[in-house]
């Protein structure tokens, strides 16, 4: 099936087949796990030369939506909850093995912002908030806005 893609944007027409690739990805066409058609059907799908295509299968590489495994193709990335957590804690030990953060809840309150802390949360003061200890120092105090009102909740 061919899929004619409009010359007349804007964009490179990478982007267009990176968008169109990422749109049948998000549909459902290929699953996680699943194999990618060969860059040469695909390239006729859109219509565009093989070059094309694989600048745009290497920005989905870049973005991890795709993997490519030599010798074999391009299949739709799997993500687990430890490869999305481990995504924003990059602090490894020195033995390499990757370990969850662990923290411990010392305190949890509801009160007011003190004008120091409404200044730096860029808050209007006496604002009612929740507040919690944690460890480890890095992560030891934090602040969600309170909101009154039916099934109010804590909110960033």
């Amino acid at each position: 099936m061919n899929q004619m893609i409009d010359t007349a944007a804007f964009s490179p027409l990478y982007m267009e087949v990176k968008r169109r690739l990422t749109g049948s990805i998000a549909a459902g066409e290929w699953r996680p796990g699943e194999a990618l058609p060969s860059e040469t059907r695909l390239a006729q799908r859109f219509n565009v030369s093989i070059g094309t295509l694989r600048k745009a299968i290497d920005e989905l590489v870049a973005e991890r939506i795709v993997v490519r495994h030599q010798g074999r193709g391009t299949f739709v990335a799997t993500h687990s909850a430890n490869r999305l957590l481990f995504h924003f804690f990059h602090v490894v030990p020195r033995g390499g093995e990757k370990q969850y953060p662990d923290t411990t809840t010392l305190a949890f309150r509801r009160g007011r912002a003190a004008a120091a802390e409404a200044g730096k949360l860029q808050l209007a003061p006496a604002l009612s908030l929740m507040s919690s200890k944690r460890t480890p120092e890095r992560l030891r105090k934090s602040w969600l806005r309170w909101r009154r009102g039916s099934g109010s909740r804590p909110t960033r």
